[in-house]
């Protein structure tokens, strides 16, 4: 009876070590097909929105926030594919209230500062703007440590605030300037002075593709800020695009059709001074198209037993069900940039 009941524990272990071995395996099985599921939903939801970008720039010689492309929820929210469900878009700041505004749909690169293209003083301006009242030491170190990674001397542009190898050398985990254009947004974390803070702050409003010029018909207003453009002008101008509802990306959106386009609306509008019209002019002429030719796309897929993904696409880690894919393509839908989260 002894060796009887001996032999049944340990029958019992086995069984127990046995379940949960098949069990960890079932549960691997699952978390992969899942993540299958995950990749292909997210991949339908870039497929759809670069088929809304081919369509709606094939023809168009400017490109606005009233395009089907971007805000535009009917077609970017709640998409359902298969067993889950996928959101084009991300949480950005609303040019009238200052709050955040969740944009269903893709952003154009076009609108932003392009980081290796873009003056020091620009740089410096936009850096001002986003990190805040207060930052305009820390702009200006942040602005010239930028031109420094990207140009090709050993020489610093501003002394003191800028940095070049020697800085980059003496680091902890030492490494050199770039000495080149960036490659990837995500290089500016080597970059002296751009601290997790920083970048979360600045990162909706530059890019690294493009040509420089400025979407006058989709910049925000700490872009036309950077630019130069005097705060009341560009105040305006952010008032005047948004229409009478007061709102970006609706029906009633003016739209610019050349950059000199918005001068004359503008001086139209508010009965502007000969010297406000030759800033603007000025300072659009020269730094300001009205088409776009990059657009990034941020796909956050959910599977249908987390269905509600509107807070998932502000912090997609706190689903394990839920997932992120952001990648940059052009008008043709030639993929630059892809990254999944």
């Amino acid at each position: 009876m002894l060796l009887t009941m001996w032999s049944m524990c340990l029958l019992a272990a086995f069984a127990v070590i046995l379940g949960y071995t098949v069990r960890q395996k079932l549960s691997l099985v699952q978390r992969l097909d899942e993540r299958r599921k995950l990749v292909l939903i997210r991949q339908a939801g870039i497929q759809k929105a670069a088929r809304q970008i081919i369509l709606a720039t094939a023809n168009a010689n400017y490109q606005s926030l009233r395009d089907s492309w971007c805000n535009n929820s009917a077609e970017f929210k709640g998409l359902e594919v298969g067993d889950g469900v996928c959101q084009i878009g991300q949480e950005l700041i609303d040019n009238i209230s200052g709050g955040p505004l969740m944009w269903y749909g893709a952003v154009d690169e076009e609108r932003k500062i392009n980081l290796n293209k873009a003056d020091r003083e620009v740089l410096e301006r936009l850096f001002s703007y986003a990190l805040g009242p207060g930052s305009g030491s820390d702009a200006a170190q942040l602005a010239a440590a930028i031109v420094d990674w990207r140009d090709a001397d050993s020489q610093e542009c501003v002394p003191t605030e800028g940095a070049e190898d020697d800085y980059y050398r003496h680091l902890p985990a030492p490494y050199e300037a770039g000495d080149r254009d960036l490659e990837v947004l995500d290089e500016l974390r080597l970059i002296k002075g751009v601290t997790e803070c920083a970048y979360i702050k600045i990162i909706d409003y530059v890019t690294i593709y493009g040509s420089g010029q400025v979407n006058v018909n989709t910049a925000p207003l700490f872009v036309l800020y950077a630019l130069g453009l005097p705060e009341n002008l560009a105040d305006k101008l952010a008032s005047l695009r948004a229409g009478p509802d007061n709102s970006d990306g609706t029906a009633d959106d003016v739209t610019f059709e050349t950059v000199g386009a918005a001068g004359e609306r503008m001086q139209a509008e508010y009965n502007l001074s000969d010297l406000q019209r030759e800033q603007i002019d000025a300072l659009l002429g020269e730094q300001c198209a009205v088409s776009s030719q990059n657009f990034m796309i941020r796909a956050c897929a959910s599977l249908k037993k987390n269905k509600d993904t509107s807070a998932t696409m502000r912090h997609p880690k706190d689903s394990k069900h839920t997932a992120v894919t952001k990648c940059v393509m052009d008008k043709k839908a030639r993929v630059k940039y892809w990254r999944e989260q």
